[in-house]
């Protein structure tokens, strides 16, 4: 489908390309994911070499609490992409048929 233009003013939007876009955030995001879920699992294979001895509980204080963060800051990116990409292909979705729509009260 060609841009939707009407009047030369209005909101102006591409729905394929919009769609291919929307599609390589999700790509991306689950790219990051994956990534992430890797070193996730470095960072616990780390966790049991942590906190033995006085220096390791020391350490450990301060590194689990940066894990912890990390983790939920993560977790809150990857949830924030897929509702992105969710609305974004509902929007392109909304936009195409109400063109449409519009288009048929003009006989078009």
């Amino acid at each position: 489908m060609p841009g939707i233009d009407r009047d030369g003013g209005g909101i102006d939007m591409f729905p394929d390309l919009t769609e291919a876009a929307v599609d390589a955030i999700g790509q991306a995001g689950s790219a990051l994911d994956a990534q992430w879920r890797g070193k996730l699992g470095e960072i616990a294979g780390l966790d049991s070499q942590l906190g033995n001895g006085p220096m390791g509980v020391a350490v450990a204080g301060q590194y689990n609490p940066s894990v912890d963060q990390i983790t939920a800051g993560m977790d809150q990116t990857r949830d924030a992409v897929t509702q992105s990409v969710d609305l974004g292909h509902r929007c392109v979705g909304i936009y195409v048929q109400a063109d449409q729509q519009s288009a048929g009260g003009f006989g078009g």
